[in-house]
């Protein structure tokens, strides 16, 4: 019985938070900073992607190669209103079974 409230739970919150997008024509590709090109006082970071989200236990996007990793997790990054990633990181997941990225979303003030 516990197991399935938790599940129920854990639907609503996943279809509040979907609700809660912007409708894709409002979107504005986010831009990649690479790490000394961006002052951190001209940012505030508004997300981790992939790193702070509880659906990372288990499992994370991954892609073929790191540069469609990296341009899923801008994606992401556009799509939750950032402006821009700084420090992204993309990983190997091994025994080739692709790519994974994660970075901070940043909003420029």
């Amino acid at each position: 019985m516990k197991h399935l409230l938790l599940m129920t739970v854990l639907l609503a919150v996943s279809v509040m938070a979907r609700a809660a997008e912007p409708a894709p024509s409002t979107i504005v590709p986010a831009k990649l900073y690479a790490v000394g090109t961006i002052a951190p006082s001209a940012y505030t970071v508004i997300d981790r992607l992939w790193a702070a989200r509880w659906r990372t236990a288990f499992g994370v996007p991954s892609q073929a190669d790191a540069n469609a990793a990296a341009q899923e997790l801008l994606d992401e990054a556009a799509r939750v209103g950032g402006d821009g990633v700084v420090n992204l990181h993309c990983l190997a997941r091994g025994n080739d079974s692709g790519y994974f990225c994660y970075g901070n979303v940043i909003k420029l003030k």
